[in-house]
């Protein structure tokens, strides 16, 4: 599998390769095409971009609460022509008991959200230890889009303004939260020669809201990639 900037991956409690995805198909542990796991996010972006998509942080895999055998991909892509900004979120849901335990996609491209949004996807644990928080940001405007991932699927999402000082118009960096969940973080430039800003915040697992949000400047060379 070639990646060009989407990037997901995900392994067993004991480390063994399970599959991955570049934004416009899954691969197995085999490293063969996933039953059902061709035509990703069907669009423009994938179209001209078959041997990955060229966003960054734009995939994540994560284990279906209260079922071994489920797995979703959350993805995003962009359904017009120009620029790379991605405009839509997916969900596509993986049985590992199919097809011999390679697995097999039983739900593709299912639409999550249709919006102006900024690179990167992640997620952190429930503080119940179970069910799954899924973050997402709007683009050129500091503003999350939080989805709770429980047995039941999907069946939370709301939205958050953040309370800083920035002026924006993408952001470029992983989403990343604290290894304990209690801190989250982004990196908003404000074009791609001046300085950007660093967005931090704390993160309540049990509700899924953010606050005490704290901008640190940055030079025109460290906001890019982290």
């Amino acid at each position: 599998m070639v990646f060009n900037g989407t990037e997901a991956t995900i392994c067993d409690a004991q480390g063994d390769f399970l599959m991955s995805s570049n934004g416009t198909w899954i691969a197995n542990a085999n490293n063969d095409t996933m039953m059902n796991g061709s035509s990703l996010a069907p669009s423009y972006l994938t179209s001209s971009w078959p041997y990955g998509i060229p966003l960054g942080c734009g995939a994540i895999f994560l284990p279906y609460p209260d079922d071994t055998m489920k797995y979703i991909l959350f993805h995003k892509s962009r359904l017009g022509q120009f620029g790379i900004d991605p405009a839509m979120i997916y969900s596509t849901t993986i049985d590992l008991s199919l097809d011999g335990g390679l697995g097999g996609v039983i739900s593709k491209n299912d639409s999550i959200l249709a919006d102006t949004l900024s690179w990167g996807i992640t997620a952190c644990k429930h503080a119940n230890g179970r069910d799954w928080w899924v973050v997402c940001m709007k683009d050129g405007n500091p503003q999350s889009f939080t989805y709770l991932l429980t047995p039941n699927g999907i069946d939370t999402m709301f939205i958050q303004h953040f309370n800083v000082p920035t002026n924006t118009y993408s952001n470029v960096s992983q989403l990343m939260f604290s290894q304990d969940g209690s801190k989250f973080l982004y990196c908003s430039p404000v074009n791609q020669s001046q300085s950007g800003t660093l967005i931090i915040s704390d993160f309540d697992r049990c509700t899924g809201l953010f606050s005490n949000f704290n901008s640190v400047l940055l030079s025109p060379n460290s906001h890019f990639w982290d």
